[in-house]
């Protein structure tokens, strides 16, 4: 090698690259044209980007030794020859392998594939599984429960013998009536029976209840058995009417009118049925003297007159 500059001659003796100006025969190329990265999977193949230098069989020919690099040890994926953050793709690895445990349509068994196919439907992967397979119990003379052939068990519900429900009862004023047929529940083999009453307040209409029954009534309330009438006590008593008259309503607190009485079926009532009172009669049957009704002492005065008796 002569005139050959000692830098590049220190590159030739590393294979990196060589002048086409040394002597025939030598290392002549300048090795700088790597191929284009690639990705085989998530591993990536770089090349540098220059090569060495060596002799083949039909003379100098480049060698590029490419940096083998898996992406996936770093959470990356490989994109054109490099290494990079990539998108996570929810459906893969595929994870629809949890099909739905086998199941009863009538008396068939039906079974689904194992693995089902992903996709992902407003952002949330969904599993699709295909049927496998489709069984029918019957043949066997079995039934199908729980996605299983199994012997048949006579269902102790059918026909439901819940048709004897409790007598009605009262809860308060409420009557608690059961209906006609009960819940039915198997229970180790026996039918267990419930029954849910239905409320009605018996005071909707005027009622009580007694034994399990509404029972009218002439009241509940003293309100109910308001004649209209201002001078009579209105009661309730054990569900019945009482207006008993009151003289102290009808009592005008004048003394010579005479007593007022609480007495609505008389004719002369008025709305209170009131009836207003005979005056005092002050009469002595002696002519002879004035006969008056005093108010303040409440009491009748017979006053002498001698003119009177001339």
């Amino acid at each position: 090698m002569k005139n050959l500059p000692l830098t590049l001659l220190g590159l030739c003796l590393l294979a990196i690259s060589c002048e086409s100006s040394v002597e025939e025969g030598s290392c002549d190329l300048i090795c700088s044209t790597p191929p284009a990265d690639y990705c085989a999977g998530d591993v990536a193949s770089v090349y540098p980007a220059l090569g060495a230098c060596v002799q083949g069989d039909a003379g100098p020919e480049c060698l590029y030794t490419p940096a083998v690099i898996d992406c996936a040890q770093d959470g990356l994926v490989c994109l054109d020859g490099r290494c990079v953050i990539g998108e996570v793709d929810p459906c893969e690895p595929n994870p629809c392998d949890t099909p739905p445990a086998p199941a009863c349509e009538a008396l068939e068994v039906v079974t689904w594939a194992a693995t089902g196919s992903c996709a992902v439907v407003d952002s949330e992967v969904s599993c699709t599984y295909t049927e496998e397979s489709r069984y029918n119990c019957a043949q066997d003379g079995l039934g199908c429960i729980d996605g299983a052939c199994s012997e048949i068990i006579p269902d102790v519900c059918e026909p439901n013998p819940c048709t004897e429900p409790p007598l009605s009862i009262c809860s308060g004023n409420v009557v608690m009536e059961y209906l006609a047929e009960g819940l039915c529940v198997a229970v180790e083999g026996m039918a267990q029976c419930s029954y849910n009453p239905e409320p009605y307040d018996c005071e909707a209409d005027m009622s009580v209840c007694l034994e399990g029954a509404c029972v009218p009534v002439e009241c509940l309330t003293p309100e109910d058995c308001d004649d209209g009438l201002g001078c009579t006590i209105d009661e309730c008593v054990d569900n019945t009417c009482t207006n008993t008259p009151d003289p102290g309503f009808c009592d005008n607190s004048v003394f010579c009118d005479g007593e007022e009485t609480c007495d609505p079926g008389n004719t002369g009532a008025d709305s209170d049925g009131c009836v207003m009172g005979t005056p005092v009669d002050c009469d002595d049957i002696d002519p002879c003297t004035i006969d008056t009704c005093d108010e303040l002492n409440q009491m009748c005065i017979n006053t002498w007159d001698p003119v009177l008796c001339a």
